[in-house]
């Protein structure tokens, strides 16, 4: 079946359109569960593997870091070598490095296979949203992305309940173990049921050289800001620029460059969503990392009432996230994307009142409310984003923002890194160390309250789909 006749039997079979957006809500689910069960299980895994705050940090460090690096590849290699074969290798790589994970004996090994996770997740996240919106036409796209932010939103912050009731069940290795009967079962169904392939570019080759310095610049960039204020880090800062600029500058002279930069940045619309998601994204990711040490260390909560806790912002987002698909469809996405900013930043003013001892209700309010407004924003900001683009180019836009959302994810880690290097160091997480880590979540949580505003001001100043598209 060549790429015309995909494009006929999706467009004429509705059956086969809601087979393969289940396909990609199981890896919309699995990935970044992959990410967030962990939370809950680190206090259990850095106390099995004797690991100190610092290499604590790692864990969803090196997960975020190398998704970053690969993303980009990832999606390019989905328009030339075909976006249903690029997302079922990630599929098969995720159930692979989740198995290494769950059978590790020290913090390295562990540290190394979360770097295979992301590794994987990279080539789920760069081809998702690229099949959606193969196949799906514009006026039911909005639906079907906001089925499959559901199911992100779900993984992302469902996963610490799923994480906590492992860990304290089964211990912290079934905490890896529980994605891979998913990872069989998403094999098949693309094996058995998943038609067709979909290509951007098919022939076409990948351009190493720029995959090198982009790789290079964000691992420069990460470990720069998670080290300051030292000498080395400001050295790999300016490393870090250097490589950027080169990357600039060689992908508008390369044959085949990963992106054209300067068109990328003159589509108004789809470069603002980018920015706008980086923002959202720097500014939710911290807030599940650090509330999970936060409940469990200082309010002394169990890992299953943690994860809980935390599930009413997947609940919320999972529910308000299809709903504002369909809104997006009918109405101005800007308008619901911008509303949604509004909405988290308001969650996050919430828990800027956070302390030691704290009323029952602010937490809970603060997760609803988080997850009201991370609901109304997504799906928006992504249907305008993949609707501004050529279809030879979806894999490409999908990588970008999947790109979009772990560089928001490292921008909030590797600031995260370097609140704990600085108040907490090498130590150990014990009760000595409490204030330390609350001044290490309120300085945090501050920082993603100023995130949240200015994604709400990028998001407004984007423009009218109607005016970018035609």
């Amino acid at each position: 079946m060549d790429q015309a006749q995909t494009l006929e039997y999706y467009n004429n079979n509705g059956t086969a359109r809601w087979v393969a957006l289940i396909v990609v809500c199981i890896g919309s689910f699995l990935t970044p569960l992959s990410l967030s069960s962990v939370h809950i299980a680190t206090p259990a895994i850095a106390e099995a593997l004797h690991a100190n705050a610092i290499w604590v940090g790692w864990i969803p460090a090196a997960f975020i870091l190398s998704n970053v690096v690969s993303i980009l590849p990832a999606g390019r290699c989905a328009d030339i070598l075909g976006r249903k074969r690029v997302y079922a290798t990630g599929i098969i790589c995720l159930g692979l490095a989740s198995i290494s994970a769950s059978l590790a004996t020290s913090i390295e090994w562990l540290v190394f296979s979360r770097v295979l996770q992301g590794f994987a997740s990279s080539m789920v996240f760069a081809c998702s949203l690229a099949i959606v919106s193969s196949v799906f036409g514009s006026g039911q796209r909005g639906m079907a992305l906001g089925c499959t932010a559901g199911c992100i939103y779900l993984g992302l912050t469902g996963g610490p309940l799923i994480g906590g009731w492992l860990t304290e069940a089964y211990g912290w290795r079934s905490v890896f173990l529980f994605p891979v009967p998913l990872v069989l079962a998403c094999l098949v169904m693309i094996a058995t049921k998943l038609k067709g392939e979909w290509f951007g570019v098919p022939g076409q080759k990948l351009d190493w050289v720029g995959s090198s310095l982009f790789a290079m610049g964000a691992i420069t960039l990460f470990l720069g800001i998670s080290n300051l204020p030292s000498v080395g880090a400001f050295i790999l800062l300016l490393l870090s620029i250097f490589c950027f600029w080169m990357f600039i500058k060689q992908q508008e002279q390369a044959a085949y460059p990963l992106v054209r930069l300067k068109r990328m940045w003159q589509n108004r619309m789809f470069s603002r969503s980018l920015l706008t998601s980086i923002m959202m994204y720097g500014a939710n990711y911290s807030l599940i990392f650090l509330l999970s040490l936060y409940l469990q260390y200082i309010q002394g909560m169990s890992a299953t009432d943690t994860g809980q806790l935390m599930m009413l912002q997947a609940l919320t987002m999972a529910i308000v996230a299809p709903i504002a698909g369909r809104l997006s469809d009918r109405y101005e996405p800007r308008l619901v994307a911008s509303l949604g900013c509004a909405v988290v930043a308001a969650g996050l003013g919430i828990l800027q009142w956070i302390d030691f001892v704290i009323p029952g209700f602010l937490v809970p309010t603060a997760l609803v409310t988080i997850g009201l407004g991370f609901g109304l924003f997504s799906t928006p900001n992504t249907s305008a984003a993949m609707g501004a683009v050529p279809e030879d180019r979806l894999g490409v836009a999908s990588a970008l923002l999947g790109l979009a959302r772990v560089l928001g994810n490292m921008l909030g880690t590797a600031l995260l890194l370097l609140m704990m290097h600085l108040y907490i160091g090498d130590a150990k997480i014990d009760v000595s160390q409490y204030p330390a880590l609350l001044t290490v979540t309120k300085i945090s949580l501050a920082f993603s309250l100023i995130l949240a505003v200015c994604g709400s001001y990028i998001s407004l100043s984007r423009g009218k789909v109607a005016i970018e598209n035609g």
